[in-house]
């Protein structure tokens, strides 16, 4: 089972290439984010946005989000 999250405000999310190289990248107000899990990164977590996996602090999902629905995994 995973939360849908929608921000409600934008956030920075951290990407990394094959290599680990990271670049930021800016996720926009009212962005889908599922948490995927933990991140490399201390006290960041790892989301999907679009596709693409970011790293983004677990504070900014918290302070920065709404549920807006809960995916229920099927077998």
């Amino acid at each position: 089972m995973a939360d849908v999250f929608r921000l409600t405000t934008a956030l920075t999310g951290i990407t990394f290439n094959p290599e680990g190289r990271g670049s930021l990248s800016t996720l926009p107000i009212d962005a889908r984010l599922i948490i995927t899990g933990p991140s490399r990164l201390p006290g960041f977590i790892e989301v999907t946005c679009g596709g693409a996996i970011y790293s983004i602090y677990r504070v900014d999902l918290i302070e920065r989000s709404v549920t807006v629905r809960t995916m229920v995994a099927t077998a």
